[in-house]
């Protein structure tokens, strides 16, 4: 009797794509630094991070693409490598800020409590709709969202607590980053408030690649969306509250409805017999 065979092998043309979109995505953001450094008055730290965090991430996050489904998924391992990333992202998102354009720039400031409440429970509630709206896309592109995104959801009791601290973590790393640091940037230098903003959400969804082509649509619409309030009242803060809101409430609650696997509870796949 033959055991399991096991993930499928990363093919030659496939290995050739990783190298192919990592070369490309190293030479653009070289491209990109020496563009800004001689274009744009902007100090060092600015001049390598902007075009690492528009070209660099988003490259490689498509250059990975082909391996997923490759290896034995660990969702603990990817929960905590991501919300770890993350965090350091956001953070340097924030160093460089506030060295640079400052706090307010970045949007770090409270826009009052009830617009805060407001903003935030629109933006989760129209996020919720965003995924469900692209749906029939996603279909028809791929034929539904990538096999291994139903694996990405929690089972157990204690992968549930780590999927929840890395909602709060991309809430407000990948937030500080895409709304906060990099328009308010691209602001600085004379682009627009709306285009900086557009930009800037072109490479949040790119950095979702791993979910398919709909899915880098359905995100930067939704990086689009969490804009609003930052360019409406100059606060982040409403933002970084809906993301999080929104990937707890997707990953915990509304997953395989989200995913089209209506009557699917995570739990039946692997039970949580934890006490």
């Amino acid at each position: 009797m033959e055991g399991d065979p096991g993930p499928p092998r990363l093919t030659a043309e496939e290995a050739a794509t990783i190298g192919r979109r990592v070369r490309w995505g190293l030479g653009l953001t070289v491209a990109g630094i020496v563009g800004v450094g001689v274009g744009l008055e902007l100090g060092l730290l600015d001049t390598l991070a902007l075009p690492t965090f528009l070209i660099l991430l988003p490259a490689l996050a498509l250059a990975q693409v082909p391996l997923l489904g490759k290896e034995e998924l660990e969702r603990m391992a990817v929960y905590l490598g991501s919300g770890i990333t993350i965090l350091i992202l956001g953070a340097l998102a924030l160093l460089f800020g506030n060295w640079g354009v400052g706090l307010s720039a970045l949007g770090l400031v409270m826009p009052g409590v009830g617009p805060f409440l407001l903003w935030t429970m629109g933006l989760v509630v129209g996020g919720l709709a965003l995924a469900l709206a692209f749906r029939p896309l996603e279909r028809w592109l791929s034929g539904g969202p990538p096999p291994f995104m139903a694996d990405l959801l929690p089972r157990t009791s204690e992968e549930r607590a780590t999927f929840a601290g890395l909602s709060l973590a991309a809430g407000w790393g990948e937030e500080m980053v895409y709304r906060g640091y990099v328009p308010a940037v691209l602001v600085a230098v004379g682009m627009d408030l709306w285009v900086a903003l557009g930009v800037s959400s072109v490479s949040f969804g790119v950095l979702h690649a791993y979910q398919g082509p709909a899915g880098v649509l359905r995100t930067t619409a939704m990086g689009i969306l969490l804009a609003l309030p930052v360019a409406f009242t100059g606060s982040l803060y409403p933002a970084m509250a809906a993301h999080a809101l929104y990937d707890l409430v997707a990953g915990l609650v509304l997953g395989p409805v989200l995913l089209g696997r209506e009557g699917e509870d995570p739990g039946d796949i692997d039970p949580d017999h934890d006490e």
